[in-house]
């Protein structure tokens, strides 16, 4: 969507539901994984107070995490970290916290990787078939004087249903970042996940 309109608590379902048929239409029209990423990151943007928003891939060993939209790679072996980004990894349930300098499972190192001026931190697994493969991670700066709700957790799991519906397209629509197109790239009638997934494979 062009516009910065905020989808606050109280917002309409059918408001909610309008933003999010706008972004499914959207995602399936993009061939390119930042473009999509970018989306998807637009998208919480849209629909809860965060004001910056990254998607991390997953790969399948959980030791490294890749930002979709940054040229920035990030190594961690969650099996001997601790912090809320380990914690959501392990237990494949979402966390937010208000105020990450009084939250107790919070780690700066870890958890803020993009050294950013952080207030509240919202992290949400993308899971399929019971296993992780990525994770939004969302920030609100500090002086801002928003603050996440558990519908904020209701609309991005709204946003994982659509993640999770087949796309139908051709060999040509499918453009990955590398030059090389991978066997599971050429997947045709495939969700959207297996799409993003396809760059860490």
């Amino acid at each position: 969507m062009s516009e910065k309109k905020k989808v606050s608590e109280e917002v309409l379902s059918s408001e909610f539901k309008q933003t999010l048929s706008s972004y499914e239409k959207q995602l399936n029209e993009r061939s390119d994984i930042r473009s999509m990423g970018r989306l998807i990151q637009d998208f919480v943007k849209q629909v809860t107070p965060a004001k910056e928003v990254q998607l991390l891939l997953l790969d399948k060993s959980m030791k490294e995490m890749k930002t979709v939209t940054l040229d920035k790679n990030m190594m961690m072996n969650i099996s001997n970290t601790s912090g809320m980004m380990a914690e959501v990894l392990h237990t494949r349930k979402a966390l937010f916290t208000n105020d990450v300098e009084r939250e107790l499972k919070y780690k700066e190192d870890v958890d803020n990787f993009l050294h950013y001026p952080l207030k509240s931190l919202l992290l949400f697994p993308l899971v399929e078939d019971e296993n992780i493969w990525g994770l939004i991670w969302a920030g609100i700066p500090r002086k801002d004087l928003h603050q996440y709700m558990k519908i904020d957790l209701a609309y991005l799991e709204q946003m994982q249903h659509l993640l999770k519906k087949p796309r139908h397209e051709t060999d040509e629509e499918i453009k990955p970042l590398e030059s090389d197109v991978t066997a599971e790239s050429k997947l045709k009638n495939t969700s959207l996940i297996t799409k993003i997934k396809s760059w860490f494979s």
